[in-house]
């Protein structure tokens, strides 16, 4: 008889080796990953962008199709330097022009801060769509009031 050949000693000793080789490559896929995000979280500098919109939205980002169009001058680490407090000359002088303008208007749009109900509001518009079919994008508005910073919106927006 040929080794292996109808044998169930050597019949089970292959099932047993492929199982190992699965077995370990689960493992190796495993360590991997934990690796990945220990590094992410404590060895390496986390891009802006992950630390504006969080990792949720980055790990989304591989899931569906995401395309946000940037005013010119726009950056994350620029936008991350935006507090309550500045003024419209200060955002202007990190951010550049927005791509648009809405306002003003005279209540708070949204009603997400703690924003007096009654004032002078303009959103500085720096990230949009690019199109209408694919409104997956990482927003990115600046609300003033009276001429000051009162909210900073930073998220990803799906439609």
């Amino acid at each position: 008889m040929i080794p292996g050949v109808g044998d169930p000693k050597y019949l089970m000793e292959g099932l047993f080796y492929r199982g190992h080789r699965m077995k370990s490559r689960v493992v190796w896929i495993l360590a991997s990953a934990i690796a990945v995000f220990t590094a992410l979280f404590f060895g390496y500098e986390v891009p802006d962008r992950t630390r504006i919109d969080g990792l949720s939205t980055e790990l989304m980002g591989l899931l569906v199709f995401m395309n946000t169009q940037y005013a010119d001058d726009y950056s994350h680490a620029g936008f991350r330097r935006i507090k309550v407090g500045k003024s419209e000359q200060e955002v202007l002088d990190i951010l550049g022009e927005p791509l648009s303008r809405i306002g003003p208007y005279s209540k708070h749009p949204c009603g997400t801060t703690q924003c007096p109900g009654e004032g002078r509001y303009l959103s500085l518009v720096y990230s949009m769509p690019p199109n209408l079919r694919n409104t997956n994008y990482r927003a990115r508005h600046v609300t003033l009031n009276n001429g000051v910073v009162v909210e900073i919106y930073g998220r990803f927006s799906a439609d």
